[in-house]
């Protein structure tokens, strides 16, 4: 029998790749557990419903994306513009390695799940939001290290909240258009959101 651990995480994975390749809405607990090869009494045991396990998929999806876009871009030496539009090139590569069978862009996780749940469920949609406020900070603190600049200093929080709006946006448009090179295309023109306030260090 496989460790406990195993299982609960088996299922939280199984529930990351069909909601990333259907939606929440369509998939279901039976499918859930087929997927992850999991008895159905397992699953009630490790979460009382799917939306419990639908909370710890999204915290799975915050760590990848930590992992797999943000982290290794923004902790990178350089000027802060190279950093953010990293972010958009490691978000290209993740969408062509999560591309579905069908060979459909999946879109980001966290965007589709806000799209799909955020006017229904109260709970998901404030953990969706205080993801998304973990990426910004992300990017406020990148931003805030973009050195000397001739133009006012701009609200890093404000900016940075720009920038990630532009990212889910174009996410969607790739998704819709099943194009990921659009993500490369658009990529620069993030620095059009940045460059004319890049923003200087606080007076000590």
């Amino acid at each position: 029998m496989p460790p406990r651990v195993d299982t609960r995480q088996r299922l939280i994975e199984s529930a990351v790749e069909l909601i990333h390749e259907r939606s929440y809405a369509s998939v279901g607990v039976t499918a859930i557990c087929q997927h992850a090869g999991v008895q159905k009494g397992s699953f009630y045991h490790f979460f009382p419903s799917k939306h419990d396990l639908a909370l710890a998929a999204i915290e799975a999806m915050i760590d990848h994306y930590d992992r797999v876009v943000f982290k290794p871009s923004l902790s990178i030496d350089g000027p802060a513009l190279d950093r953010i539009e990293r972010v958009f090139a490691r978000a290209w590569s993740d969408q062509l390695a999560t591309t579905n069978e069908a060979n459909r862009l999946p879109g980001c996780q966290l965007g589709n799940l806000a799209a799909e749940l955020g006017a229904q469920d109260e709970s998901i949609r404030m953990r969706l939001q205080a993801a998304f406020d973990h990426f910004e900070e992300q990017l406020e603190q990148s931003l805030d290290q973009g050195g000397p600049s001739p133009e006012p200093r701009a609200e890093a929080s404000l900016v940075s909240q720009a920038v990630f709006a532009y990212l889910q946006g174009v996410l969607l448009l790739a998704k819709t258009a099943n194009d990921p090179d659009l993500i490369l295309r658009l990529a620069p023109f993030v620095r059009d959101l940045v460059s004319p306030t890049v923003l200087t260090p606080a007076a000590p």
